[in-house]
């Protein structure tokens, strides 16, 4: 019969081997010899962790630690044991507990960090793991992951310095690329950034982390085409991939070519955890078939046992599309209040949070501030700002204007927001006016910046972030020379459009009927506050008029912006270009009188809607 010594030697040796199983006997015919011998109960512990008996394993190391104190090996196991187990604050706790009895413990620290990196803590992250890169700057596992925190804070030179850094000392650790690439995009080195995700998919080819960001770089800079043929890359070296599927159905969209794009989407809804998605994105080419067929298959799946909200939501818009356009309005209703009463708990929205911003806004924004003027001559192209409430002819404006020669779209650029909370716009209030217009100067840089190569024809951005209309005020500050354009539709139209719109990010009013009354009436009051004080021009143009007047409605909006007339801009649908807008299918097609008014074949049932709207004006 072996002892207690040779038991433990023999469950080690498995260990090593990789046999988790026999080790984790051995270790239980040693704890029988020595009941609660500490290291055997840490080994044991380790063994169920390989077996994947995360709750065992964590039940012995921590009966390990009632023996032996508070033993920081048996600590910092007992931590990734919880790491890996999603348990991220007992995991963080475990880990400080360690740190107590041993504060220069540099593995501890950077798996410290590295559990608060996964909370979203990297503030917190940074003080530990910038410790361990004190203490020992040779281990490169505290350097990579404090990289990772700066990179969570958007203060990108540090992680590409860190990460340089790391392949410095090892030009194969794991990971370290994948985070340069994206490091190097985010401080406007694209080409480099590029290369490395380059190199890392060469490198690991087995890893489809350096696609996913190298088709993140592509698609920001909005190169869809070249983002397109990464995907497929991608999908080449991992067929059964999801998620690519589901971004090659959306590039396909995005560019045009709807019945590609529908049958990636129709091959997503093979995919338990993406079929909602992919039913969604059919609904939204209007290529569901209209026999019974998908009907049937996606009730079926809302029986499915364990489906997540989130795609039963999915599930849920698009019985909607079906339902309604079958025209049977009772059932497609149901469905749809459905899917919103489920996004509207997975993302909720704050209506008090919405209008202390526009007060803060009105407050900031002087009439004197924002009316002295001060001219601009970068030689930068004249930008064109469309705000307004989604869904009310955004989209069909940016195509008439992009259409035009001497322009070129941005899309829905972030640049504004984003340089408003780096260069601190956000308190406007410095000690003199040369540093407000310094300030002022930087962030018109920041702002072009952050845009794509502007080609040598174009006289004029076409701006269509529409959460701009916050953010007249600066307008009026960096682009003096500008024009805004509002774009407007009767609010239980574009109302009511918002609520059958399953948007995939953003826009988190859009599932409750009282918050997009209430986000019309204050986007109105903010307008309207702006058009009284505003020296930058701003034009209403009315989605209704457009369709009823393509012709004299385009005329207006190009002399509105200084533009020639072009013909081109009335054959808008024929343009090419990607559209990144839930109206990638309407604004490829000419423009269709009879879909104004189709919110009042539920006009019974929108009365919140109508209530907060007839209240707020």
């Amino acid at each position: 019969m072996k002892s207690f010594n040779e038991l433990m030697t023999q469950g080690v040796g498995d260990l090593e081997r990789g046999d988790a199983r026999s080790a984790c006997a051995n270790f239980k015919r040693a704890l029988k010899k020595n009941k609660n011998n500490p290291d055997a109960l840490h080994l044991l512990g380790l063994a169920e962790h390989y077996m994947g008996q995360s709750s065992r394993a964590i039940h012995s190391i921590k009966k390990a630690l009632r023996f032996s104190g508070k033993n920081v090996q048996y600590l910092n196991n007992l931590g990734q044991i919880e790491m890996a187990a999603g348990l991220l604050e007992s995991a963080v706790s475990t880990y400080s507990e360690a740190l107590k009895n041993a504060p220069n413990q540099i593995e501890v620290m950077n798996n410290l960090g590295n559990a608060l990196i996964e909370l979203d803590r990297a503030a917190e992250a940074i003080c530990f793991l910038e410790r361990a890169h004190q203490i020992a700057p040779q281990y490169l596992p505290a350097a990579y992951n404090l990289a990772r925190a700066y990179f969570c804070l958007e203060e990108f030179e540090k992680p590409v310095l860190l990460c340089e850094e790391v392949l410095k000392a090892d030009s194969n650790y794991p990971d370290v690329r994948t985070l340069l690439g994206l490091a190097y995009h985010r401080i406007r080195r694209t080409a480099e950034g590029i290369k490395v995700l380059n190199d890392a998919i060469a490198i690991y080819p087995h890893d489809p982390e350096p696609f996913r960001n190298l088709i993140l770089i592509f698609d920001e800079a909005g190169r869809s085409k070249e983002a397109l043929e990464t995907v497929e890359r991608a999908l080449t070296a991992f067929p059964d991939m999801p998620d690519f599927i589901e971004r090659q159905a959306v590039f396909y969209q995005r560019l045009g070519d709807f019945a590609e794009a529908a049958a990636r989407a129709r091959e997503l809804t093979g995919y338990p955890g993406w079929r909602g998605s992919g039913y969604v994105m059919l609904s939204h080419m209007r290529a569901l078939t209209t026999d019974e067929g998908d009907l049937k298959d996606i009730q079926k799946l809302l029986n499915a046992p364990g489906l997540e909200d989130t795609e039963r939501a999915d599930l849920n818009f698009a019985l909607y599309a079906l339902e309604d356009g079958a025209g049977n309005w009772d059932e497609a209703f149901n469905y749809l209040s459905t899917a919103n009463n489920l996004m509207r708990k997975q993302r909720p929205f704050d209506a008090g949070e919405l209008k202390r911003l526009h007060d803060d806004k009105i407050i900031q924004f002087t009439d004197d501030m924002i009316k002295a003027p001060r001219p601009f001559e970068d030689g930068h192209p004249s930008v064109v700002f469309i705000v307004g409430m989604p869904r009310s002819g955004s989209t069909l404006i940016e195509r008439i204007l992009a259409s035009h020669p001497q322009t070129m779209s941005v899309g829905e650029a972030s640049a504004l927001i984003e340089v408003e909370h780096k260069i601190g716009l956000v308190d406007l209030h410095p000690n003199s006016q040369d540093e407000l217009d310094a300030k002022i100067c930087d962030a018109r840089k920041a702002y072009f910046d952050q845009l794509p190569p502007v080609p040598s024809h174009c006289d004029f951005l076409i701006d269509k972030q529409l959460s701009n209309y916050r953010n007249v005020g600066l307008i009026n500050l960096i682009f003096p020379e500008s024009r805004i354009i509002h774009a407007v539709r009767d609010p239980m139209a574009s109302g009511f459009s918002c609520y059958e719109q399953r948007f995939t990010e953003g826009q988190e009013f859009s599932f409750d009927l009282d918050n997009i009354g209430t986000y019309s009436i204050e986007l109105m009051r903010m307008m309207n506050h702006w058009k009284a004080i505003s020296n930058v021009p701003i034009l209403d143009v009315l989605y209704e008029e457009i369709v009823q007047s393509q012709r004299d409605m385009t005329e207006k909006i190009l002399a509105y912006c200084g533009m020639p007339w072009d013909e081109s801009c009335l054959r808008f649908f024929m343009s090419g270009g990607e559209v990144r807008t839930a109206s990638s299918v309407q604004v490829r097609q000419p423009l269709y009188k009879d879909k104004i008014a189709s919110w009042q074949r539920y006009e019974s049932k929108l009365g919140a809607l109508k209530r907060v709207i007839s209240h707020g004006s």
